[in-house]
């Protein structure tokens, strides 16, 4: 996902990052979420956000976190689902940018 530069400075060292699922209907008891910044060749930093859904449809669960990551060197947070498709089609979720660390002052 490009984050915009109207949203976060090109100058920013790190990202306030937000993100929330709520699943209801059938879905698998466990997955999870990074939220990563490529900030060098092959490496990434990220955030991990547990969901645990209810495979008998009968609740819904919700979680969310917020959490800083590094400004990614090519402007892009990279969202990816492990461990299960979350397919119900009624889940529900956003990543947002709630700040960022404007870095050093230019001269």
């Amino acid at each position: 996902m490009p984050i915009p530069a109207s949203v976060v400075p090109a100058t920013a060292t790190e990202i306030l990052v937000f993100a929330w699922a709520a699943l209801s209907g059938k879905n698998p008891p466990l997955a999870y979420w990074h939220m990563a910044a490529e900030v060098g060749p092959h490496r990434r930093d990220f955030f991990s956000l547990l969901v645990a859904g209810d495979p008998t449809g009968a609740s819904v669960i919700c979680n969310s976190q917020a959490f800083w990551l590094p400004m990614p060197r090519d402007g892009n947070l990279i969202a990816t689902l492990h461990a299960a498709d979350l397919t119900s089609p009624t889940n529900k979720g956003e990543v947002e940018i709630h700040g960022y660390s404007p870095g050093p002052p230019q001269s």
